[in-house]
């Protein structure tokens, strides 16, 4: 019998608050494949617009793209305040 059993997939939305300058670390997996998620933001310019740094470890290529999709929705509808959905599987 293999040392890893499966674990069963839980879906739980995170929603991620963030004032500027803060950072945010969400973490899941099993012990064998640990995933991250760290979340900077910070206001550009005139502040008429977020720079949104994403990193994931862990996760397949196509979740980022899809995480970073809706992270760019969220800073288009909120500037003062960065509202993330995540869905990503924690």
């Amino acid at each position: 019998m293999s040392q890893w059993q499966a674990q069963p997939l839980v879906r739980r939305p995170q929603v991620v608050v963030l004032e500027e300058g803060e950072r945010f670390l969400l973490r899941g997996g099993s012990d064998r494949w640990r995933r991250f998620l760290e979340v900077t933001f910070a206001p550009v310019g005139d502040a008429t617009r977020l720079d949104l740094t994403l990193r994931l470890y862990g996760y397949p290529r196509a979740l980022e793209r899809v995480v970073e999709r809706r992270a760019a929705a969220a800073l288009e509808s909120d500037l003062a305040r960065l509202k993330l959905l995540l869905e990503a599987v924690l």
